[in-house]
């Protein structure tokens, strides 16, 4: 079992909604925590770098120069 915060579930959701969809950090920030307080856009890569560590550093790959992709096994 792996457990995740609220909002790494959110990115997760977001990114596993749109399997090859790339989100910028940006894009994915508005969409899971633009009404949170102790976030901000530039603490999504950490966020995914927490994912990663979770669930595995495949499951999420880094378009550089535009953003994130869930890419399934």
């Amino acid at each position: 079992m792996v457990t995740l915060t609220p909002m790494e579930f959110d990115i997760l959701l977001l990114l596993a909604r749109r399997p090859g969809q790339v989100f910028s950090a940006r894009q994915i920030y508005e969409a899971v925590a633009a009404d949170s307080f102790d976030a901000s856009w530039t603490g999504i890569s950490s966020m995914v770098y927490k994912l990663r560590r979770k669930l595995g550093a495949s499951i999420i790959e880094t378009v550089r120069g535009h953003g994130y992709r869930f890419t399934p096994e």
